[in-house]
């Protein structure tokens, strides 16, 4: 997220130098909630045949997961819910949500900008 995102929103000037620890802090939240959600949606399974140990990964569903427990209790869970909301919260301050960037001003780079004073120049020739 932060090769993507910190070169994009420097471009756009949303991100100065200034503001790079809250983006490293918003790309931390995001690779840890992807991490609880790695957790909770794979599961190893280990099988032995002959001797010979298999460890397979399987994506599971959410109520899976969940069969049979509190979703209160739930480390993974809660953590990742936890994790998701504070993304939310610095995606909505880097202007990276729809509703966040109609907020913002964001200046995009045009590939046509003239310099102003070059074309007041060519109209006095």
């Amino acid at each position: 997220m932060w090769k993507s995102l910190a070169v994009q929103l420097v471009a756009l000037k949303v991100v100065t130098s200034v503001d790079l620890v809250a983006l490293e802090a918003c790309c931390t939240q995001y690779g840890l909630y992807r991490e609880l959600q790695d957790a909770i949606y794979h599961v190893d399974e280990v099988t032995e045949i002959d001797g010979k140990r298999t460890i397979r990964r399987r994506k599971r569903s959410l109520a899976e997961y969940m069969a049979g427990r509190n979703s209160q209790t739930m480390p993974e869970y809660v953590q990742m819910k936890g994790a998701f909301a504070l993304l939310r919260q610095y995606l909505a301050e880097f202007g990276l949500t729809p509703a966040a960037r109609n907020r913002i001003d964001i200046v995009t780079p045009s590939e046509n900008t003239a310099d102003p004073m070059e074309a007041l120049l060519r109209e006095g020739s």
